[in-house]
């Protein structure tokens, strides 16, 4: 699983990918999706800085906290841990984009890698990213012991 930490409200850290070695090298710059779990909506981002060691293969992104144009998304920055995308699990998809630097869209390429990810906050630093706030559940309903079974 992949840790990815958001350290702060105004960080753009670089978030390192490591996966079982892929050769992505050879597969040019390599395109990456989020799809967050909780909300299914998805984002993508181009690695900029990757490389590979006889063992691994590694893609680095950043976490912005407003939504980056295509410019920034080309260049390996994704918008991640706000409404759309929150904190949470996410399912991160490596693809083979074709020696493309442009290129955001993963339709009909080649996945080179899946994994899954576990976006989280860190609480330290001068600009500490907000806590999760809950509200207490209101146990108003008049029917909740109902069971209904359609055929």
């Amino acid at each position: 699983m992949i840790q990815m930490v958001k350290t702060s409200v105004n960080d753009s850290d670089a978030q390192p990918i490591r996966m079982p070695y892929v050769d992505l090298v050879s597969n040019g710059k390599p395109l990456m999706e989020f799809v967050s779990h909780q909300t299914g909506n998805s984002t993508t981002a181009i690695s900029s800085t990757f490389g590979e060691t006889d063992r691994y293969s590694s893609a680095f992104f950043r976490i912005l906290t407003t939504e980056p144009t295509d410019y920034f998304r080309q260049i390996g920055f994704a918008y991640l841990g706000f409404d759309e995308r929150p904190m949470g699990f996410y399912d991160v998809i490596v693809y083979d984009n074709n020696d493309s630097s442009t290129n955001l869209d993963p339709t009909g390429l080649t996945v080179l890698w899946r994994g899954l990810g576990n976006l989280t906050a860190k609480q330290t630093g001068t600009h500490k990213f907000p806590a999760v706030e809950y509200t207490e559940y209101d146990t108003n309903d008049a029917d909740t012991e109902s069971v209904y079974i359609t055929f």
